[in-house]
């Protein structure tokens, strides 16, 4: 979660009690503004920093509005997308749930993702000279050829990865240029068109 604390006290100084009473609703604003702004630039951060994230994987990055009563915006991933993109965020090891991770299942898809691979598994599982073992320490799926034996599709354990998004430190930026400038455009505003 990324938190700042920004010191608005220049810009409210000169106000009277009157115009003191658009600063909630004036930051709330800008708030919005500033979160709004900033799963742009995630999703734009995103697209630079990974390979072809799917449509759907950049949906993941969300925000959540603030108000009056709760001056408190965010951007966040949501929980579902979180599960992988962590490791592009944190880095780590990857210990898959279906306890293997398939390697050269076949051609990969515009996103780099290989589009049902359950089912080619099942399908290569289902012909009679293909098996699944462990070999020589390889685990993976076989086939039984007259010359020996083939590895068709390979099963890691788990998969390490280095961080290469840079979503916090991107958004804790994106936050301290923008909301200052925001928060004085939204004041401005307010204060215009208060009675």
């Amino acid at each position: 979660m990324i938190s700042t604390q920004l010191d608005v006290s220049a810009a409210i100084r000169d106000l009277d009690d009157r115009q003191r009473n658009q600063i909630p609703f004036a930051m709330s604003q800008a708030i919005n503004d500033t979160v709004a702004e900033g799963r742009e630039q995630a999703q734009q951060g995103m697209r630079r920093d990974l390979d072809r994230p799917t449509p759907w994987t950049q949906r993941g990055v969300l925000f959540r509005r603030s108000s009056k009563r709760n001056l408190q915006g965010a951007i966040y991933i949501a929980p579902n997308r979180w599960e992988y993109l962590q490791y592009q965020i944190e880095g780590g090891t990857e210990r898959p749930r279906r306890r293997f991770i398939p390697i050269g299942l076949g051609r990969r898809n515009k996103y780099g993702n290989i589009p049902g691979w359950r089912t080619k598994i099942s399908k290569l599982l289902a012909k009679p000279d293909h098996f699944q073992a462990e070999i020589n320490g390889t685990v993976g799926i076989w086939q039984r050829r007259r010359r020996g034996l083939k590895l068709v599709v390979a099963f890691r354990k788990q998969a390490t990865y280095q961080p290469r998004w840079r979503f916090f430190r991107r958004a804790e930026k994106h936050v301290e240029k923008r909301f200052p400038i925001l928060f004085e455009r939204r004041l401005i505003r307010a204060l215009e068109t208060s009675r």
